[in-house]
């Protein structure tokens, strides 16, 4: 497949091109294993320093100390070479001299001077990345993809409007641009403060604040406290002295998780069950989408033994639900059905006593801030963050009266479901920038972004101009490769 044939006509006065005719260098750069970053040495730039939409990003830059090496220069295109397939093509140019060294996942374009915009590449480039045109055309290695500076610079095809007509295209690609990208950071402003919001209300909810006014109009309603199960020593109960809670209203109370729900720790031994290619989900943090709920399709698979062995010793129901102890903590996710997977090691079970917890006031709780504050006060940090299963046993929950449970559940259900529509809306608004990004650059290069000036030198013009040019050096580089090939043998 080549890059042209989307392109079936083209604009009056351009022309498709091959990238190796307006080009001076089409190159990789070095690879280096002796990166730091202390800023010894000068930036390495590597795949993640050009972002999805085409920008530098050096957020996470490394160093390297080299001597010897070709640095980046104003007008310079920069093409990520080698990626996963979703992530290779990813292309941006340089807006002024620098330093840069690039790695060899990277390739330089350096453009013949005056014959095209670097611009118009780099975002001609980025468009078919958008598109997908190299994950297509790519070539697959064990845990990564390719495209070859020769796939780049004789397959790919450009189509090259008249040099005038690049720049006012150019200023109208950036121009909307800007807009767009303005559009999306104050969306994605409204969406941290309903994350925010949803903070709060939930903060507030597990606090008493949320039915501060009901709990007036209803004096008569009682917490009737759990008791200790057989078994459990009374040393068990909790020391509150060892936290720093807020006060709750009087009718509530704080208590020891472990009277209200089982804390389950799924896989004793702590080891990682191996993997089989026909088997059942091994469901760990890592399993946990963004919203919350599991997500089987890339998780492990271990024997189906494993399942048998797990449900000897507990049973999952819905409204159970778990939560990370090891690395990522807290982030509890919802159990549903049907259960034909395995947990593990990294997470713990929790399962509700209904008797005495509304299983959703009970998560609201493990979601708000002050589980998140607990989690990460009573952690030990060894190579990372981590809860034991004896300690969120002894987690301090606050106890209402059940029936004050349930209001709390129905108003945070209706409050945080306007919430959630409006993330949604958010959402949808973020994806559709996304495909508006790829049609402001898609008519871009069918020339149906700005008018056409009749008086604009058409294309062909200047790649004659480039051949004779190239005509006249042809001879000259001839000379000097074959001097520089003589002086070689003399030396050996």
């Amino acid at each position: 497949m080549e890059a042209n044939e989307s392109l079936r006509e083209l604009p009056s006065g351009w022309e498709l091109t091959k990238l190796e005719h307006v080009s001076e260098k089409i190159n990789p750069g070095f690879p280096s294993g002796k990166h730091n970053k202390e800023n010894r040495g000068v930036p390495h730039i590597r795949p993640m320093n050009i972002s999805i939409k085409g920008e530098i990003d050096l957020s996470n830059v490394k160093y390297v100390e080299v001597e010897n090496y070709e640095p980046l220069l104003n007008g310079d295109v920069l093409f990520n070479n080698t990626n996963s397939p979703e992530m290779l093509g990813k292309t941006t140019f340089l807006k002024q001299d620098t330093n840069w060294a690039y790695s060899n996942h990277m390739t330089r374009i350096r453009l013949i001077p005056k014959s095209v915009e670097s611009a118009w590449i780099a975002y001609y480039l980025h468009s078919l990345f958008l598109k997908g045109f190299f994950k297509i055309n790519c070539v697959h290695h064990v845990n990564q993809a390719s495209i070859n500076s020769g796939f780049l610079s004789k397959k790919v095809l450009i189509p090259l409007a008249p040099l005038p007509e690049q720049h006012r295209i150019v200023a109208r690609i950036e121009e909307l641009l800007s807009h767009l990208d303005a559009g999306v950071q104050a969306l994605q402003q409204a969406k941290s403060q309903l994350q925010r919001y949803r903070q709060a209300l939930l903060k507030a909810a597990v606090e008493g604040r949320l039915t501060e006014v009901w709990r007036k109009a209803h004096p008569e309603v009682e917490l009737i406290e759990p008791t200790i199960k057989s078994g459990k020593k009374s040393a068990e109960r909790l020391d509150l002295s060892t936290y720093m809670l807020p006060n709750l209203p009087a009718t509530w109370k704080w208590i020891a998780l472990h009277m209200i729900a089982d804390a389950i720790d799924p896989q004793p031994s702590h080891r990682t069950p191996p993997e089989v290619d026909e088997g059942v989900p091994y469901i760990g943090i890592g399993d946990v989408d963004e919203d919350g709920s599991l997500n089987f399709n890339l998780a492990r698979k271990v024997s189906k033994e494993i399942l048998i062995e797990h449900r000897e010793r507990y049973q999952l129901n819905v409204g159970d639900f778990i939560f990370g102890k090891i690395g990522t903590l807290g982030r509890p996710a919802r159990l549903t059905k049907p259960f034909n997977y395995t947990l593990s090691a990294n997470v713990i079970l929790i399962k509700p006593n209904l008797s005495y917890i509304n299983q959703k006031f009970l998560f609201s709780f493990m979601e708000s801030p002050l589980m998140d504050n607990l989690l990460r006060k009573d952690s030990r940090a060894t190579t990372q963050a981590a809860f034991g299963i004896k300690k969120v046993r002894m987690l301090p929950i606050p106890l209402p009266p059940q029936k004050e449970q349930n209001i709390i559940v129905d108003r945070l259900d209706q409050l945080i479901s306007v919430s959630d529509e409006m993330r949604d809306i958010i959402e949808q608004e973020i994806n559709r920038a996304d495909h508006l990004r790829q049609s402001i650059l898609k008519r871009a290069f069918e020339g149906k972004l700005v008018p056409q000036d009749p008086s604009d030198e058409p294309t062909s013009v200047l790649l004659e101009r480039i051949r004779a040019e190239r005509t006249k050096e042809t001879p000259q580089r001839g000379r000097k490769s074959n001097n520089s090939a003589h002086q070689m043998r003399l030396a050996q």
